[in-house]
């Protein structure tokens, strides 16, 4: 039998201003845009671009736009989700018909998108309408493979300032996940960092940002050195899955060290 796949391509935390001379943290969050994105040049088109939040730094409508701009045809498909720099009603307000949704099918795999944000909050949270929607899409296709993609990682991952700004209801959703086996793939965003870790049948990922880079395990805030990226993932028909991180090439964006926080 024939071995059939899609391909989805996870970007985050790109922070976006209004002004696209702006920096985070001393790196200009457009250009590292979009020299991340320029990591796809030459490949065929992913079947899926996945943004999962942060996309822009002030909630700005002009960062928006460019950050819109700049995705535009860079996957057969893209769609977005908000983190907490964003704001979600400017998000609706300018997104494409078919961006902003909360499920969609891809291959054999149907996708699931969550909204954790809370407004004027740092720390994500699930509200009680995103868990009926978890329970109900997973229970109409028990049969079919799951990815779930939210802003907020759900469970603490080894950075203690910043395990204290995920989900604050993460275990009740790795709990309700943990029921439904089909649940393959749990991708996230935020942490500015590429981590991995497997619950069962489950895998959590998270995704590097295509700006500045958090330091793993570490307790106070941390500027790391490796450069911005981005997540692929091959899904299989089946169930199965790869996949990898890729970065632009190391010096081309140096982020400020001495800094102490943002």
């Amino acid at each position: 039998m024939r071995d059939t796949f899609v391909e989805l391509v996870q970007i985050s935390d790109s922070h976006l201003f209004a002004d696209r001379e702006a920096e985070l943290l001393g790196i200009n969050t457009d250009a590292s845009l979009a020299a991340v994105l320029q990591l796809l040049d030459g490949r065929p088109r992913p079947a899926l671009l996945l943004a999962t939040g942060d996309n822009s730094q002030d909630g700005s409508i002009t960062a928006y736009r460019r950050f819109l701009e700049q995705v535009q045809g860079r996957g057969e498909r893209f769609v977005w989700l908000p983190g907490n720099h964003d704001l979600p009603d400017v998000m609706a307000a300018l997104s494409p018909a078919g961006t902003l949704v909360k499920s969609l099918d891809l291959g054999a795999w149907r996708l699931l998108l969550l909204d954790s944000t809370l407004p004027a909050t740092v720390a994500g949270h699930l509200a009680e309408a995103e868990f009926d929607f978890v329970e109900r899409s997973l229970c109409s296709a028990p049969q079919r493979p799951t990815l779930l993609a939210v802003h907020h990682p759900p469970c603490a991952l080894g950075c203690a300032w910043l395990d204290d700004q995920g989900i604050d209801n993460g275990a009740r959703l790795l709990a309700l996940l943990a029921d439904h086996p089909q649940v393959r793939l749990l991708l996230c965003g935020h942490i500015h960092q590429q981590q991995a870790r497997q619950f069962g049948p489950l895998w959590l990922l998270s995704a590097p940002s295509t700006c500045v880079q958090f330091r793993p395990d570490s307790d106070d805030f941390a500027i790391d050195s490796l450069a911005p990226g981005l997540r692929w993932l091959r899904l299989h028909d089946d169930g199965r899955f790869e996949t990898g991180i890729e970065r632009v090439a190391a010096g081309l964006f140096t982020a400020d060290h001495s800094s102490s926080g943002y």
